[in-house]
């Protein structure tokens, strides 16, 4: 059963600029993003001319990505940690039982106290792989890359994926 992916800005963009992000979005049936996202990504990327901005706008007039305007609820406005976008992603969430993608810890904790299934971009990386959908050297060339491109991680999390990585047949 496919499931239905609710993005945070960080993995959208990133995997936009390793040209991954069409690929991760037919891994689910359906794909979502809070208004918030859209113009922190798109909008505000126009504006300063990311090259991700298009990208990601042109997946989302293909259809692969839907936008859902839904309003902050109290249940997440206690958290002064979280910003805007990232209530409204975990709203969504909990709205269309969907599966959070944020690379940010502090939304992935505050998505499992409330009982939404999180994962970040190396999970959907690994997910790739395992539907044959990339190869190992595709998935530590996508890793690199968005690496080169910004996206942090730590060194210890980067050994331990290319471990996890280098174990798979």
């Amino acid at each position: 059963m496919k499931q239905i992916f609710v993005f945070d800005s960080t993995p959208l963009m990133y995997l936009a600029k390793v040209y991954l992000l069409e690929k991760v979005l037919r891994l689910a049936e359906k794909n979502i993003i809070p208004q918030l996202v859209w113009e922190e990504v798109v909008q505000r990327g126009f504006l300063v001319g990311k090259e991700d901005a298009s990208h990601v706008d042109l997946l989302i007039k293909k259809g692969l990505i839907g936008i859902d305007a839904i309003p902050l609820r109290e249940e997440f406005l206690y958290n002064t940690h979280l910003s805007p976008p990232d209530r409204a992603v975990l709203i969504i969430c909990k709205k269309h039982k969907g599966i959070l993608i944020a690379d940010d810890a502090e939304i992935r904790k505050t998505a499992r106290i409330h009982g939404i299934e999180g994962h970040g971009s190396v999970y959907l990386l690994f997910l790739l792989l395992s539907q044959k959908r990339i190869n190992k050297e595709e998935f530590k060339a996508a890793l690199n890359s968005l690496v080169e491109k910004g996206w942090y991680c730590s060194i210890e999390f980067y050994t331990q994926t290319i471990a996890e990585l280098e174990k798979r047949s």
